[in-house]
């Protein structure tokens, strides 16, 4: 069975066995989700060499026996960060074999965000503790992207939601050293700081304002309203990644052309945000708000400037943390408290529209994360 057909029918399979699972016993939620963990974790270990990234990763790995520790910020071996390669080349000493490398990066990568997502659900959430339901939102939507494809930023994301967490429990210190840890893995994670200042910037506009909004952000992007802006903020980029010299790491994402795919992915990303909307329209719950609150904006962010691949990065930051409010809504009988008894048109205890649709997004994003892995 080719990778592409075996990891579709899992996200399929995923997303229906979510419809019967939502009332288990909290054992029995958690042995699934380990058990379906470890069946994710290997197909992402012997994936072929033809998934994007893989034979850059393979290569990278069979010259880390060359590899000396550096304990800075940076990339000084291959264009890779240091603090990867550092583990990269601990993974190495410990067993010299890719596919055992593959499996402990994609373990970590995979735990780092799982259970960063868990503990900040329990901050907002203290009656929900189911796993599945968490699961079945991250590997179809997020995991195969970021625990089997971009190594590197899938760590660091995972380091930066640890760091969310700990600014969410007063602990600044903390929040800093992980924030650092992951900066350290990937560059990207500077990208955090957006979603943190989006976070604390307060708006005062209702979920319904914010879900009418979104659909005109949305609508604009498509009619490609912004294409002559687009085409602007690439020059500037360009000309500035070329001629300072701390912006020139990102220089490779404004140096192509953007093709069709690389657009699609932005609408359905668009398009993601204004189905969390309409899911939390009616809803007047404070964290709920607050979340939608950085919806906003990242939208704009991402209308106005997705003219450039790492603004996919700031789309992802934020795609990790809404996996939160959508927990809330799938975890069970606490659905009923995230939103009023009915939205907009469905009801909000119907089930089956919300995984066909969850079904049809979640293949969506991947098939486009595939082709667009390279860009970002």
């Amino acid at each position: 069975m080719g990778y592409l057909l075996q990891t579709l029918i899992m996200i399929v399979f995923i997303e229906l066995l979510l419809l019967g699972t939502l009332y288990i016993s909290r054992k029995l939620d958690h042995l699934l989700t380990v058990i379906l963990s470890v069946v994710f974790l290997l197909i992402i270990t012997f994936r072929p060499f033809s998934v994007p990234d893989t034979i850059a990763y393979y290569d990278f790995y069979n010259q880390l026996e060359f590899y000396k520790f550096v304990f800075r910020f940076g990339r000084t071996y291959l264009g890779f960060e240091n603090g990867f390669c550092n583990l990269s080349k601990l993974i190495y000493l410990i067993y010299p074999n890719f596919r055992f490398f593959l499996f402990v990066i994609g373990s970590i990568s995979f735990l780092l965000i799982f259970t960063a997502l868990l503990k900040i659900n329990k901050l907002f959430n203290q009656e929900c503790n189911l796993w599945f339901p968490l699961f079945a939102l991250y590997v179809p939507y997020f995991g195969l992207m970021y625990s089997g494809i971009v190594l590197r930023a899938g760590i660091a994301i995972g380091f930066c939601l640890y760091s969310f967490y700990y600014i969410q429990k007063k602990n600044i210190i903390k929040s800093i050293i992980l924030f650092g840890f992951g900066l350290w893995f990937h560059n990207s994670a500077f990208i955090f700081i957006i979603v943190l200042l989006l976070y604390y910037i307060p708006l005062k506009l209702s979920n319904k304002q914010i879900y009418k909004l979104s659909i005109a952000i949305f609508v604009l992007y498509f009619m490609r309203a912004f294409d002559l802006l687009l085409k602007i903020t690439l020059s500037v980029f360009n000309f500035l990644t070329k001629n300072i010299s701390f912006l020139n790491f990102i220089s490779h994402y404004v140096d192509n052309p953007i093709d069709t795919t690389f657009r699609w992915a932005i609408v359905f990303n668009l398009l993601l945000f204004v189905f969390i909307s309409y899911v939390y329209s009616q809803s007047n719950l404070k964290s709920i708000i607050k979340y939608e609150n950085i919806l906003l904006p990242l939208m704009v962010i991402i209308a106005l400037f997705g003219g450039f691949p790492v603004i996919l990065r700031v789309s992802d930051y934020f795609m990790v943390l809404s996996f939160v409010l959508l927990f809330q809504f799938f975890c069970g009988n606490n659905r009923k408290g995230v939103v009023a008894e009915r939205i907009v048109i469905f009801s909000s205890h119907d089930r089956l529209f919300l995984s066909i649709l969850n079904i049809l997004l979640s293949v969506i994003f991947y098939l486009l994360f595939l082709r667009t892995a390279s860009f970002i």
